[in-house]
């Protein structure tokens, strides 16, 4: 760069004549598309002829270019790391060139919203527009590219220029126009090469002061990226990611139902254990065999207890047997029968009654805890 750190920045779409602009100004032979296919797939610069000492002039690869694989912002981002690069810190004007559209079509305002940020609001007052081939009223011609200009600062303030090279027209027009005054064909915006030259230097001699860039670093929280934030990458992640946006939230996918801890009812009694005294006597010798006999039987089955009286009584040839006959209340059987009503061990209710308990379908093994299957929500960070 030999020392110098200032330029003249040429932006636009694809075939708005950037390139022919620059040959121009620069006396430079510079690859033109003459039509929307691409000629700058990267960022050149120029300098003047005789004047070596001036700013440069950069062409910047198009806004809307032929390489689908590269956004406009990304191609902002190529100026600004070219600018970067070649330690570039000032910028003496912005030329945008458009093609004549008074309506403000998506593409410029996307387009000035870029260049709004080399340095917000500021850099309009370094800005102008060139309109390629328009017809003698440059403003009207460049109507969409001031309106979307004006979301960022005074479009009236918005230097316009525009013209058509004379020795670009076709063979239907040229004869026509070659023919007339200096003074008609400026009128309508014909210019020669020189003509369009000298309108373009004379209009950036009215910009304000160069402003600078300023290059600030910051650091993505979430990538580590270092950089100016205009320069951080696109997406913060190359790869795409899935992520939780939030905590796993417990949850059961089956609904709870009743049921007894203990699946198999048994039969049992709900009453309670009875007793009543029945007395047996009379007379005659109650034998040995006899009195073990009526022992035994009361000891076994628990109903009879036979109650000797007094041995010399008994022995004398006359007794009495008492027997303690007890049954259940509920259905006075004897105690040792088997129950008479169907009841779930864990909860002493009939078979008919609902479950004792809340269990989860999904799992058995739970009552109201959670089974740890987690529902998930899935979004992608880019």
């Amino acid at each position: 760069m030999s020392g110098n750190t200032s330029c003249i920045l040429v932006v636009g779409s694809t075939g708005t004549g950037k390139s022919t602009l620059i040959g121009l100004c620069t006396g430079v032979p510079v690859n033109t598309s003459g039509g929307t296919s691409e000629c700058t797939l990267d960022i050149k610069e120029f300098r003047e002829k005789d004047n070596e000492a001036g700013p440069v002039w950069i062409d910047s690869v198009g806004f809307d270019g032929t390489d689908s694989k590269r956004s406009d912002e990304e191609a902002f981002q190529y100026i600004l790391k070219f600018l970067q690069d070649k330690k570039i810190s000032h910028v003496v004007g912005i030329i945008w060139t458009v093609n004549p559209d008074d309506r403000e079509a998506a593409k410029l305002q996307e387009q000035a919203k870029l260049i709004n940020k080399f340095k917000e609001g500021v850099v309009w007052n370094n800005v102008i527009i060139a309109v390629k081939k328009t017809r003698g009223n440059a403003r009207r011609d460049g109507a969409g590219a001031l309106a979307a200009a004006g979301r960022y600062c005074n479009k009236d303030s918005v230097k316009t220029i525009g013209y058509a090279l004379l020795e670009q027209m076709d063979e239907n027009e040229k004869p026509f126009w070659t023919s007339q005054t200096q003074t008609n064909r400026m009128k309508m915006g014909i210019m020669t090469q020189k003509e369009a030259k000298v309108l373009i230097e004379d209009t950036l001699r009215t910009l304000p002061p160069l402003f600078q860039v300023v290059f600030r670093n910051n650091k993505c929280v979430d990538c580590g990226v270092e950089c100016d934030s205009r320069l951080l990458p696109l997406s913060c992640h190359i790869l795409k990611e899935p992520v939780h946006p939030a905590q796993p939230e417990p949850f059961h996918p089956l609904t709870a139902i009743s049921k007894h801890a203990v699946h198999e009812p048994k039969l049992v009694h709900v009453g309670k254990v009875e007793s009543s005294e029945h007395k047996e006597g009379g007379k005659g010798k109650v034998d040995g065999a006899g009195l073990a006999t009526g022992v035994a039987t009361g000891i076994l089955t628990g109903s009879v207890i036979p109650v000797i009286g007094p041995a010399m009584s008994l022995l004398g040839g006359g007794s009495v047997t008492i027997k303690v006959i007890s049954t259940w209340s509920c259905c006075g059987k004897s105690v040792d029968s088997e129950g008479c009503e169907s009841q779930f061990p864990c909860c002493g209710k009939p078979v008919s009654s609902a479950g004792c308990q809340e269990v989860y379908q999904c799992c058995s093994s739970c009552n109201l805890a959670i089974c740890n299957v987690h529902k998930h929500s899935i979004s992608f960070l880019f």
